[in-house]
């Protein structure tokens, strides 16, 4: 592809003076078909925490039965089940299961959580009962020390229907993991042992089980390290708790400063839910590195009922103290969609967070969408508060990305000089050292013709690239890369912008010019690992 410099300049300057280019919000798809639903924030726990996978769709379907598959997946994943060698397919029909899937599949039956039916099948597209359901976790929760005592299915009104051969299930009454459905008025709930589970009410299930399984095996705790003693220049990074993001923090983690790991959220009432990662707990607690909660919400609604409701905002923050005895260093507050009438409201919630926590030593860092001093006009800008919430932070996290997005039209994610207007404005509202600039290790892919943006790991953007022997030249106004390649699944031609390794350089530039305190990157794993090159490079000479 010929490089016309020029004209890339007049392209990006018309895009960047185009009406409704403005930032949105970390890039995390959301289901459709949740909002409104009872189990809505205990699904988006498992699916910010990596237990659950996105579908092309973005439906996760709440009520109708969950597959002996995917149930498999999700627990394997909760419990951080470590793959085994296969060397025999453990199950008669391995075929009929996806690849991708097989490894959490082995690694359950490797456990012996699922033995498979007398015929020596898994019936990967079979719907889960509910005493098989409580079954699988039951005999996990018997081996941490959880005694298994039938009398306790008396509990319910159909309990004699419970088969001798579930006996360990008991432990999941036992430790409320398991909870009735509703019988006749009056009358006690019902085990229900044979019928359906929903997906909705399976991920209800994980993070109880998962919350249980935590108060019988503490995690390691993470240290408390003051703003004080960081480097100036410090590297934050987003973590969702996925296999191949825990092997990028094996390879780069020498190299993180705080890690923010991801999965909490904060109901509209104040409670938390959220499922914890011991593995990543055990790996800042080896290496002496603070590990955050991302903490918030991304629907309005929710947003709205909790910053204006005194009680619910009391209930927050006695979870958050409760939270971080648990073993982590502090919180990220990730606040997103919030109403421009709630500015106030969420700017007092901010330093009521604070007032609880950082006397006891705790971090604290708000994670903010991107403003310019042009954008003060525009109604949905005026939700955050730099000054005030500055003020209540040890860190703030500017999202200097999502300019262009999923809906817009096509565009660079975080142009740099648009980034650069936008830290010029944060800058002037709070302390430089307390800003960090946010780094997209994503890019979106518009399709040829019109149509929504997906977005793009920055690793698989620059192995399209390569493949179509495009050189790795960013834009010199924009530091980032664009391009048209042809899918080769689906055929279709789509239009990426990304920042490559030389554009995220000179975006790092800005820390320098603006002395500001550091990086957030959004998020591990998507980064190709040429980013971690450029951090050192750009970073460590001020250590």
């Amino acid at each position: 592809m010929p490089r016309r410099p020029w004209l890339c300049t007049w392209i990006i300057l018309l895009l960047l003076l185009a009406p409704g280019a403005r930032a949105t919000a970390q890039v995390i798809v959301e289901f459709a078909d949740i909002q409104g639903h009872g189990s809505e924030p205990f699904i988006r726990a498992l699916l910010y925490g990596g237990v659950i996978d996105m579908t092309d769709d973005r439906r996760f379907q709440p009520d109708i039965p969950v597959t002996r598959l995917d149930f498999a997946v999700w627990a394997a994943r909760a419990l951080e089940l470590t793959p085994p060698e296969v060397s025999e397919p453990p199950f008669t029909d391995w075929r009929a299961i996806p690849e991708a899937n097989r490894p959490q599949v082995a690694a359950i039956r490797a456990a012996d959580l699922i033995r498979g039916f007398p015929d020596g099948s898994f019936g990967p597209t079979l719907g889960l009962r509910r005493v098989e359901m409580a079954l699988i976790l039951g005999r996990y929760l018997v081996r941490l020390g959880v005694k298994a005592d039938p009398r306790f299915f008396h509990l319910f009104a159909d309990g004699a229907a419970v088969p001798a051969w579930a006996a360990e299930a008991s432990a999941a009454v036992r430790t409320q993991v398991l909870l009735a459905r509703p019988g006749t008025p009056g009358a006690p709930g019902r085990f229900a042992p044979d019928e359906p589970v929903t997906r909705a009410e399976a991920a209800e299930m994980v993070v109880r089980f998962r919350d249980v399984v935590q108060g019988l095996a503490p995690i390691a705790k993470a240290p408390v390290t003051p703003p004080a003693v960081l480097p100036r220049a410090l590297v934050l990074v987003y973590h969702v708790n996925t296999d191949a993001a825990y092997r990028h923090l094996q390879e780069f983690g020498d190299q993180i400063d705080i890690l923010v790991y991801v999965s909490y959220v904060l109901r509209g009432d104040g409670r938390l839910v959220g499922i914890d990662s011991p593995r990543t707990m055990a790996w800042g607690a080896a290496r002496g590195r603070p590990i955050l909660a991302k903490l918030g919400n991304h629907d309005r609604s929710a947003n709205r009922q909790l910053l204006n409701d005194p009680a619910a905002r009391r209930r927050a923050v006695e979870g958050l103290v409760e939270l971080m005895e648990r073993g982590y260093s502090g919180v990220d507050l990730n606040f997103e969609n919030v109403d421009p009438a709630d500015r106030d409201a969420y700017t007092s919630f901010a330093a009521e967070v604070a007032a609880a926590l950082r006397p006891r030593g705790y971090l604290i860092v708000a994670s903010v969408p991107a403003r310019t001093a042009a954008m003060l006009r525009q109604q949905w800008a005026t939700a955050y508060d730099y000054a005030g919430i500055g003020r209540s932070v040890d860190f703030m996290m500017v999202m200097t990305y999502d300019q262009h997005h999923r809906t817009s039209p096509p565009g660079p994610v975080g142009a740099l000089n648009w980034a650069d207007q936008v830290i010029q404005f944060a800058v002037s509202q709070v302390p430089p050292a307390k800003v960090l600039l946010g780094i997209p290790a994503y890019g979106y892919q518009w399709p040829d013709g019109g149509g929504a943006a997906t977005a793009i790991f920055a690793r698989s953007a620059i192995a399209r690239a390569r493949e179509a022997n495009i050189p790795l030249v960013p834009c010199p106004v924009t530091a980032e890369l664009t391009f048209r390649y042809r899918h080769p699944d689906r055929g279709t031609w789509y239009r990426v912008w990304v920042t490559e390794p030389q554009g995220l350089g000179m975006k790092l530039g800005l820390i320098e010019r603006h002395s500001l305190g550091g990086l957030g990157m959004w998020r591990l794993e998507f980064e190709p690992p040429e980013y971690w090159q450029e951090f050192r490079r750009a970073l460590m000479p001020r250590r």
